[in-house]
């Protein structure tokens, strides 16, 4: 129960109930409070956690950021998020593993690893919640723990002068557009989460098209047949 509902049911039934079941809500409201405290520690320890993880990659070196400029990426989008919060791009070795997830090589020494650039994904309310691995060479995107399904949630909430939420095609165009904007990391859950947002900016017709599809995807209605236990 969160604080605030806590805290109107002590209100309400005071009024209505008296003392003693006031004392009872006011056990409610600690209880509550307790609960948020817990999960908010819990929260900023995973947090930080995922911020340690990212950090064990290595510094990007002067070919690698010469990569970046030369495509038009600003400096800014090396080091910042698109909030000018400091999120820096790092170099790691990193697994392929299934459902468009890796791991790092460090935790799978023995398997094949491909080099990628890293970034931190952070959650709606800008709390890190996943690292995510971008190959420049296949423009594949991965996910760490599955949390990331687009790369800058957290525009979901924030005021859009453009009209409209901006995703973009690519990590290039995202990178370029100073991580403003949102980039797609897990197609098959996006939908849900773009669906609501209104109106969808896009620069590419083949993005356009997939975005479509993805919003356009209903779940299948199954009829149980199985005889129901009358009661």
């Amino acid at each position: 129960m969160h604080p605030q509902n806590a805290a109107a049911r002590v209100a309400g039934q005071r009024d209505a109930g008296g003392a003693e079941v006031g004392s009872l809500c006011r056990v409610d409201l600690v209880t509550a409070t307790r609960a948020a405290l817990t999960h908010r520690t819990e929260a900023s320890e995973t947090a930080r956690e995922i911020e340690e993880e990212q950090c064990r990659g290595r510094l990007l070196r002067q070919p690698e950021i010469d990569f970046l400029i030369k495509r038009g990426v600003p400096p800014g989008a090396i080091l910042r998020d698109g909030y000018g919060r400091w999120s820096m791009l790092r170099i790691d070795e990193v697994v392929r593993e299934c459902a468009g997830m890796f791991e790092f090589s460090r935790y799978s020494p023995d398997q094949k690893s491909l080099r990628a650039y890293t970034f931190v994904g952070t959650d709606r309310y800008g709390e890190p919640c996943d690292v995510v691995a971008w190959d420049p060479k296949s423009d594949e995107l991965l996910s760490w723990s599955a949390r990331a399904i687009v790369a800058g949630e957290d525009e979901l909430v924030a005021p859009r002068l453009e009209g409209g939420l901006r995703v973009h095609a690519s990590a290039l165009d995202w990178l370029r557009a100073g991580r403003r904007g949102v980039l797609v990391v897990d197609w098959e859950r996006a939908g849900p989460l773009l669906r609501d947002e209104g109106s969808l900016l896009v620069d590419d017709k083949k993005l356009g098209r997939r975005l479509l599809d993805a919003i356009s995807i209903t779940p299948k209605i199954l009829l149980d047949e199985k005889p129901r236990a009358r009661e």
